[in-house]
C-alpha cells in the first residue's frame, strides 16, 4: 500500500530511473489530476542483469479522490469524485461510478488507454455518454485536439450524447469515432441557428 499526494514529483523521480511513455506521464500526472492518490499494488518483472523490463507483465491496482480530468489547458474539468485505476496487459483503465462535466452527468462513460508501453500503438478509447451534455464551445476545441470536429457548438438546451472515439497517439496512428447527438430545444453556434430537435 503507498499513499501519494503529489503524483506530479514521483513521475519526476520515476523518470530519472526508467523512461516512461509520455502517454502514461500525460494522462496519470497532468491531464488526471487528483487530491490523494493510494497505490494498492505494483507488480512485474524486471531482468537487472540485462535491463529489461517485461511491460506486459505489469499489473496495478489503486484509486484517486477528487479527480479533474482536462482534455486540454482550456477547457473545464471534467470532475470526478473517486477514480479506480487498474493497469492490466498495457491497458489503463479509468473507471467511476460518478462524473460531471458543467453540471451535465457523466457517469455512464468510459476511457481507458491501450498499448500503454508502446509508443506506435498507444492510445485513448473514450465513450462520451450524457443525457444532458452541453457540448459548448471549450469542448469542442478540446475534442478537436483528439481529432474530432463538429461544425457547431452548443450554446443552450440539452443534448443526448453517445459518442465513442479510438484515438492512437502516434501521428500516423488510425482514429476511428461513431455515436449519436441528439439535440433537443438548443441553440447552437451554426449561423445562430435555433434548433427545436435535431440528430447527428
Amino acid at each position: 500500500d503507498l499513499n501519494i499526494r503529489n503524483i506530479t514529483e514521483i513521475f519526476k523521480r520515476v523518470n530519472k530511473r526508467i523512461e516512461l511513455p509520455q502517454s502514461l506521464n500525460l494522462w496519470v500526472a497532468y491531464k488526471a489530476k487528483g487530491e490523494f492518490y493510494h497505490l494498492d499494488y505494483l507488480q512485474g518483472f524486471i531482468d537487472f542483469a540485462k535491463n529489461n523490463y517485461y511491460l506486459d507483465n505489469i499489473n496495478a491496482s489503486g484509486y484517486v479522490n477528487n479527480v479533474k480530468v482536462r482534455l486540454d489547458d482550456k477547457m473545464n474539468a471534467i470532475e470526478i469524485p473517486k477514480l479506480d485505476l487498474n493497469l492490466n496487459k498495457q491497458k489503463l483503465d479509468f473507471v467511476f461510478n460518478k462524473a460531471f462535466y458543467n453540471g451535465a452527468d457523466l457517469s455512464s462513460s468510459k476511457v481507458y488507454l491501450y498499448d500503454l508501453f508502446d509508443e506506435k500503438k498507444a492510445g485513448i478509447y473514450l465513450r462520451i455518454k450524457s443525457g444532458n451534455l452541453k457540448f459548448d464551445e471549450k469542448l469542442a476545441k478540446a475534442l478537436e485536439d483528439y481529432h474530432f470536429s463538429l461544425p457547431f457548438y452548443q450554446k443552450s438546451g440539452k443534448i443526448k450524447s453517445d459518442l465513442e472515439l479510438k484515438i492512437d497517439f502516434h501521428d500516423k496512428g488510425e482514429i476511428s469515432y461513431s455515436g449519436i447527438l441528439a439535440l433537443e430545444n438548443a441553440s447552437i453556434s451554426l449561423a445562430d441557428f435555433n434548433i427545436t430537435k435535431a440528430f447527428v
